[in-house]
């Protein structure tokens, strides 16, 4: 596959991701400077993006915590049993942005969760 270099993000793929009848579009970007556990996902709609921020406030009300397999599980990836070790127990200023080519989750660092 052809990477492409922009703005130190490494892009590494298009995704696409299922919600009932609703496709989803992404691009995954690799995100080593601020978490390297996590890869920038752009999503090509609002829509999609808050379909995932939805899930993810759903699951962390449910369960106090969210892991990136968790995550990866919301955009039609599978996480690695070592993904269950990293995630999040709290979601401040948790948002869309408008990027460049589409939509990010503001996610924060993600964190060992115990």
């Amino acid at each position: 596959m052809k990477k492409l270099t922009m703005v130190g993000l490494v892009l590494t793929g298009v995704i696409t991701i299922k919600f009932g009848v609703c496709v989803v579009k992404a691009i995954k970007q690799k995100n080593e400077e601020k978490d390297p556990n996590l890869d920038v996902v752009v999503f090509d709609t609002r829509d999609d993006a808050e379909n995932v921020l939805g899930q993810l406030k759903d699951v962390m009300e449910n369960f106090k915590s969210v892991s990136v397999a968790d995550f990866k599980d919301m955009i039609g990836e599978s996480g690695s049993f070592e993904e269950n070790k990293y995630g999040w127990v709290e979601f401040n200023n948790l948002y869309v942005k408008r990027v460049r080519h589409g939509y990010i989750l503001t996610l924060p660092k993600t964190i060992v969760l115990e």
